[in-house]
């Protein structure tokens, strides 16, 4: 997707949530943050950071692996270096939140689900998008619970749209959804050991005409990519008569009527 180099919001955001978190000034909130980012070459997001990551996932195996049983508290486990990592991400293009906000079709009120929600920047995007546009938007964001979740409860008080969570538990249970216009889960699905039971509840969830934004593009096997080969959702997806749209990351849910 779209990324660009403007202000990034998330960032502001999150040294504001650390200051209060820690109790200490934006100042020193502000140069603990630029203190990690320049604590490995190429910061959070380059290449030894990743390299740092995977290095941690051997070292600390012993402890937590990847394995059906352990998965969510290796998210949990790992959950400081994920942090920082999202948090260099560039904040979506204008363009591609202008693009997927001109596919909605609801014009009065939106539900955006953002599963596996990370930081959630793309849906919080479009979020701010339409509700400049006069829609009232309600933004449910669901994932495992760790300091992301108290850090983007912290961040909706920035915003002029509703938000909610949920917090997904470790037994695999997938929390009852709303009704949707929009289901956002971006680097989700390879992360879990069943796809399918996902996307069959996003399936359900999901109104006639809604959108469902998510990346089904054959994965690298690697640590916590437990499903690399989403072959079977697509296989699902075209079965169920969702159309592909802007380069495939997007599908849209249609009804065919009975004859």
């Amino acid at each position: 997707m779209g990324r660009t180099n403007t202000e990034n919001i998330t960032r502001q955001q999150f040294i504001r949530w650390l200051s209060h978190e820690r109790g200490i000034t934006l100042q020193k909130a502000t140069a603990l943050y630029r203190q990690s980012t320049q604590a490995i070459r190429g910061g959070h997001a380059g290449s030894k950071y990743r390299e740092f990551c995977k290095q941690c996932y051997k070292l600390f195996e012993v402890f937590v692996s990847d394995g059906p049983n352990d998965l969510d508290e290796a998210y949990r486990f790992h959950q400081e270096i994920h942090f920082l990592r999202m948090l260099s991400y560039s904040e979506p293009s204008s363009l591609h939140v202008t693009d997927l906000a001109n596919l909605v079709t609801c014009t009065d009120s939106c539900t955006i689900v953002d599963f596996g929600c990370g930081l959630a920047q793309l849906s919080r995007a479009l979020a701010r998008k339409l509700s400049k546009q006069g829609i009232k938007v309600k933004l449910v964001l669901a994932d495992i619970p760790t300091p992301r979740l108290k850090f983007l409860r912290f961040a909706a008080h920035d915003e002029k749209y509703s938000t909610s969570i949920i917090e997904c538990t470790a037994d695999g249970h997938v929390p009852a959804l709303p009704q949707s216009n929009v289901i956002v889960a971006t680097e989700f699905l390879e992360h879990v050991y069943n796809p399918m039971d996902y996307i069959l509840r996003f399936h359900r969830a999901l109104k006639h005409k809604g959108l469902l934004v998510t990346n089904l593009r054959p994965h690298q096997k690697e640590f916590m990519h437990v499903s690399p080969n989403l072959a079977k959702v697509s296989a699902a997806l075209k079965n169920w008569n969702y159309t592909p749209l802007i380069r495939h990351e997007i599908f849209r849910k249609e009804i065919v009527a009975k004859r």
